[in-house]
């Protein structure tokens, strides 16, 4: 039997003496869409966080395919996040914010510029690599956002209310 892409184990976290996030055990196996609803405060975005590593979980385990990365920082999980709010460097061109994650990976130039002309296909972005993103409408910078999450071709994309802004 494989490993589940994620799987969550008793995963808690609280700040201060609020606990944003109570006891979530999950399983999401390779190729499945999976949803968090709930009204707003209600933990889905802290979820997220703790999953990409932003957050260290006060309890818990979580394992992506088979591999414990609890501990791990977000570069060496493998995942990828779409934030509710854009998250542009302002002072950075569409191209150099989608590339972002690449410069970190120390990828080639050449990898990182096949990548790019992949995700600007994918978001129907070509003509905007250009761009500041005070250039763009909100539909556009979410589509930034979007490729951003996908050039680095993840293991788990995280979306965090990802539509939202789309034209």
């Amino acid at each position: 039997m494989t490993e589940p892409a994620l799987k969550l184990a008793q995963v808690e976290k609280t700040f201060d003496k609020v606990r944003a996030v109570d006891n979530i055990s999950l399983e999401v196996n390779q190729g499945e869409f999976f949803s968090l609803l709930g009204p707003s405060g209600s933990g889905k975005t802290t979820l997220l966080r703790v999953i990409a590593g932003l957050e260290r979980p006060g309890k818990g385990t979580i394992h992506i395919g088979g591999r414990d990365v609890t501990k791990l920082p977000p570069d060496a999980r493998g995942i990828g996040m779409v934030f509710q709010d854009f998250l542009l460097f302002p002072h950075k061109i569409v191209a150099e914010n989608i590339t972002f994650p690449l410069k970190m990976q120390r990828l080639p130039e050449s990898k990182q510029k096949e990548q790019l002309n992949w995700v600007l296909s994918l978001v129907r972005m070509e003509d905007y690599g250009d761009r500041f993103p005070h250039q763009l409408s909100g539909g556009q910078k979410q589509r930034v956002a979007l490729a951003r999450g996908l050039v680095s071709r993840p293991d788990i994309l995280l979306l965090d209310e990802p539509l939202a802004n789309l034209d």
